[in-house]
């Protein structure tokens, strides 16, 4: 869920839940980053929950990074 202060934001990240492959193991989840409407990468989580929460960009000396989990 974007909050109002991750909407100006220039990348964000979209979270999509992804089944579980095996019965009693926890489900995972697919991190679209996306610079405006623009997918720039992807991620698997195998954990379900908190992938926006856990996505942090910035930028340092004119390049961007992001520490993500």
């Amino acid at each position: 869920m974007r909050t109002k202060s991750t909407e100006a934001r220039r990348f964000h990240a979209k979270v999509s839940p992804l089944p579980s492959s095996r019965p009693g193991v926890s489900a995972s989840s697919l991190i679209k980053i996306l610079d405006g409407e623009t997918e720039v990468g992807s991620y698997e989580r195998n954990y379900p929950n908190f992938g926006e929460q856990t996505f942090e960009p910035f930028e340092l000396n004119g390049a961007w990074y992001a520490l993500y989990s």
